[in-house]
Protein backbone atom coordinates (compact mmCIF):
# COMPACT_ATOMS: atom_id res chain seq x y z
CA UNK A 1 0.00 0.00 0.00
CA UNK A 2 1.56 3.57 -0.38
CA UNK A 3 2.82 5.24 2.38
CA UNK A 4 -0.09 8.30 1.41
CA UNK A 5 -2.97 5.65 1.86
CA UNK A 6 -1.22 4.19 4.99
CA UNK A 7 -1.05 7.56 6.67
CA UNK A 8 -5.03 7.79 5.99
CA UNK A 9 -5.89 4.42 7.19
CA UNK A 10 -4.14 4.66 10.01
CA UNK A 11 -6.47 7.75 10.60
CA UNK A 12 -9.67 5.66 10.37
CA UNK A 13 -11.10 3.86 13.08
CA UNK A 14 -12.52 1.07 13.00
CA UNK A 15 -15.90 0.97 12.11
CA UNK A 16 -18.81 -1.41 12.94
CA UNK A 17 -19.89 -4.10 10.61
CA UNK A 18 -22.54 -3.21 7.76
CA UNK A 19 -25.80 -5.14 7.62
CA UNK A 20 -27.04 -4.33 4.37
CA UNK A 21 -26.67 -5.83 1.08
CA UNK A 22 -23.38 -6.10 -1.03
CA UNK A 23 -24.69 -3.69 -3.38
CA UNK A 24 -25.02 -1.01 -1.03
CA UNK A 25 -21.57 -1.72 0.61
CA UNK A 26 -19.84 -1.52 -2.70
CA UNK A 27 -21.95 1.63 -3.77
CA UNK A 28 -20.40 3.55 -0.60
CA UNK A 29 -16.94 2.21 -1.31
CA UNK A 30 -16.93 3.52 -4.63
CA UNK A 31 -17.38 6.68 -3.41
CA UNK A 32 -14.16 6.16 -1.20
CA UNK A 33 -12.50 4.79 -3.69
CA UNK A 34 -12.87 8.47 -6.16
CA UNK A 35 -12.06 9.78 -3.24
CA UNK A 36 -8.52 8.37 -2.74
CA UNK A 37 -7.73 8.28 -6.33
CA UNK A 38 -8.31 4.84 -6.67
CA UNK A 39 -10.52 5.43 -10.25
CA UNK A 40 -10.07 2.07 -12.15
CA UNK A 41 -10.80 0.16 -8.90
CA UNK A 42 -13.87 2.08 -8.14
CA UNK A 43 -14.87 2.09 -11.91
CA UNK A 44 -14.43 -1.43 -11.72
CA UNK A 45 -16.80 -2.20 -8.61
CA UNK A 46 -19.39 -0.06 -10.20
CA UNK A 47 -19.18 -2.30 -13.64
CA UNK A 48 -19.23 -5.62 -10.65
CA UNK A 49 -21.90 -4.41 -9.01
CA UNK A 50 -24.16 -4.01 -12.42
CA UNK A 51 -24.50 -0.07 -11.52
CA UNK A 52 -26.36 1.92 -14.43
CA UNK A 53 -27.68 4.62 -12.42
CA UNK A 54 -27.40 7.50 -13.54
CA UNK A 55 -25.15 8.95 -10.79
CA UNK A 56 -23.34 5.72 -11.44
CA UNK A 57 -20.46 7.73 -13.22
CA UNK A 58 -18.86 9.09 -10.19
CA UNK A 59 -20.42 8.98 -6.46
CA UNK A 60 -18.18 11.59 -4.61
CA UNK A 61 -20.76 13.46 -2.73
CA UNK A 62 -20.87 13.01 1.04
CA UNK A 63 -24.80 12.61 0.75
CA UNK A 64 -24.73 9.34 -1.26
CA UNK A 65 -23.34 7.07 1.91
CA UNK A 66 -25.70 5.04 3.57
CA UNK A 67 -24.47 5.72 7.14
CA UNK A 68 -24.07 8.51 8.69
CA UNK A 69 -20.53 7.93 10.59
CA UNK A 70 -19.31 6.97 6.76
CA UNK A 71 -19.98 11.02 5.92
CA UNK A 72 -17.76 11.94 9.00
CA UNK A 73 -15.40 9.27 7.73
CA UNK A 74 -14.98 10.62 4.38
CA UNK A 75 -14.72 14.23 5.26
CA UNK A 76 -11.83 13.26 7.10
CA UNK A 77 -9.74 11.63 4.29
CA UNK A 78 -8.42 14.35 1.56
CA UNK A 79 -8.53 13.80 -2.25
CA UNK A 80 -5.97 12.09 -3.84
CA UNK A 81 -4.87 12.24 -7.02
CA UNK A 82 -5.64 9.61 -9.26
CA UNK A 83 -3.48 6.09 -9.28
CA UNK A 84 -1.40 5.27 -12.26
CA UNK A 85 -0.92 1.40 -11.22
CA UNK A 86 -2.92 -1.61 -11.76
CA UNK A 87 -6.49 -1.98 -10.98
CA UNK A 88 -5.62 -5.42 -8.84
CA UNK A 89 -2.83 -3.18 -6.84
CA UNK A 90 -5.55 -0.50 -6.36
CA UNK A 91 -8.23 -3.05 -5.48
CA UNK A 92 -5.73 -4.21 -2.74
CA UNK A 93 -5.50 -1.30 -1.53
CA UNK A 94 -9.23 -0.36 -1.60
CA UNK A 95 -10.16 -3.62 0.33
CA UNK A 96 -7.93 -3.04 3.27
CA UNK A 97 -10.12 0.50 3.50
CA UNK A 98 -13.59 -2.04 3.11
CA UNK A 99 -12.65 -3.27 6.25
CA UNK A 100 -11.74 -0.72 8.35
CA UNK A 101 -14.72 1.01 7.63
CA UNK A 102 -16.96 -2.26 8.45
CA UNK A 103 -17.88 -2.95 4.59
CA UNK A 104 -17.10 -6.36 5.23
CA UNK A 105 -19.23 -7.98 2.44
CA UNK A 106 -17.59 -5.58 -0.04
CA UNK A 107 -14.36 -6.44 1.52
CA UNK A 108 -15.38 -10.10 0.58
CA UNK A 109 -16.43 -9.13 -2.46
CA UNK A 110 -12.88 -7.79 -3.77
CA UNK A 111 -11.17 -10.74 -1.88
CA UNK A 112 -12.74 -13.21 -4.07
CA UNK A 113 -12.22 -10.91 -7.18
CA UNK A 114 -9.04 -11.26 -7.16
CA UNK A 115 -8.80 -14.77 -6.22
CA UNK A 116 -10.63 -15.14 -9.55
CA UNK A 117 -8.39 -13.15 -11.19
CA UNK A 118 -5.02 -15.00 -9.92
CA UNK A 119 -6.26 -18.67 -10.68
CA UNK A 120 -5.78 -18.68 -14.05
CA UNK A 121 -2.20 -17.16 -13.54
CA UNK A 122 -1.30 -19.82 -11.06
CA UNK A 123 -2.89 -22.23 -12.52
CA UNK A 124 -0.24 -21.77 -16.10
CA UNK A 125 2.41 -21.62 -13.51
CA UNK A 126 1.99 -24.96 -12.47
CA UNK A 127 1.24 -25.95 -16.10
CA UNK A 128 4.62 -24.88 -17.51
Amino acid sequence: MHTALSDILAGIALQPQRQDGTNDQLRDLRVFANRLGLYDAADFLRKGAGDTSPDAQEPAAVETLKRESLKHVLASVPQRVQRQDGTDDQLRDLRAFAYRLGLYDASDYIRAVLERQAAPVSAARRSA
